[in-house]
């Protein structure tokens, strides 16, 4: 989903960068752009996929072939940050479930 392409400030705040998240029980991925950078949330079943880090190693890793198809260099990080996969953060649910966000 297209966010600003520019910064905005809240409480006179600069606004760093947008966690879109939508609670629900299926495995998500979500993407928003903000401020010419695009960021993403990976949630799944903390029962279902035990390790997180490796789908969303391998969704980013599809993405850089995605980028090199198109002959886009994935490794430029001239603009932005590099493609990193950082620890989950487990939220529980309602249902006794729990489910993992990376972030």
């Amino acid at each position: 989903m297209p966010g600003p392409p520019a910064p905005f400030a809240v409480g006179g705040e600069p606004v760093l960068g947008l966690l879109p998240l939508y609670p629900n029980l299926i495995t998500q991925v979500l993407c928003v752009s903000y401020n010419d950078l695009l960021h993403m949330t990976l949630t799944v079943d903390a029962e279902a996929v035990p390790e997180p880090q490796q789908l969303a190693q391998l969704y980013l890793d599809e993405l850089r072939l995605l980028a090199v198809a198109h002959d886009v260099d994935p490794e430029d990080t001239a603009t932005q940050p590099p493609l990193t996969v950082p620890s989950p953060v487990v939220s529980s649910t309602r249902g006794g479930g729990a489910q993992k966000e990376l972030l």
